[in-house]
């Protein structure tokens, strides 16, 4: 990189004979930093396509990677497309509409709650090693109220979205074609 200085008070351009020394240095160390992004970028890409053969290969694993992750909320730890199926399998026998309905229900309140400038009162459980498992309170109003509900619209459409995958799986395949 050439450094020029203009003094325009007397009219000329001067340069700085330093970076002339230096452009030899820099030169050579700009050709090393070449190589590394290259290096990187084919590690990159061999690892990038090493996880697409694992997902194609993990059964369910591969559906529920075009479903969009649970977006991330305080009280709700934990909840990944794994854990939403198996309880979906365990509770309700398979049957995604329960979930899904409760969800509506939740979004259909806090909506309500919004329409009057009201604030929404949460109730969710933790555990504590010490005490056990606790019931806590968040109340949501304003900002917070209006970001929680854009959560549990992600939160439903991905619901939809692993129903979907699941009961794609569960359709028995047409074998005549």
């Amino acid at each position: 990189m050439r450094v020029t200085s203009t003094d325009q008070h007397f009219g000329y351009n001067s340069t700085n004979v330093l970076a002339k020394k230096n452009k030899k240095n820099a030169e050579k160390k700009n050709k090393k930093k070449w190589h590394k992004p290259m290096s990187i970028h084919r590690s990159g890409l061999f690892l990038a396509a090493f996880l697409f053969i694992i997902v194609l290969n993990v059964p369910g694993f591969a559906e529920a990677a075009h479903c969009p992750e649970f977006p991330r909320v305080a009280w709700w730890k934990g909840v990944t497309h794994q854990s939403t199926i198996a309880l979906v399998n365990q509770k309700h026998a398979g049957n995604w509409r329960p979930l899904i309905k409760n969800w509506q229900s939740n979004l259909s309140k806090l909506q309500k709650i919004r329409k009057k400038d009201s604030v929404a009162s949460i109730r969710y459980k933790t555990f504590d090693p010490f005490h056990g498992q606790q019931t806590r309170r968040v109340t949501l109003s304003g900002d917070k109220l209006e970001a929680y509900i854009d959560n549990v619209w992600r939160r439903l459409a991905i619901l939809y979205c692993l129903s979907d995958m699941e009961t794609a799986n569960d359709k028995p395949s047409d074998e005549n074609g």
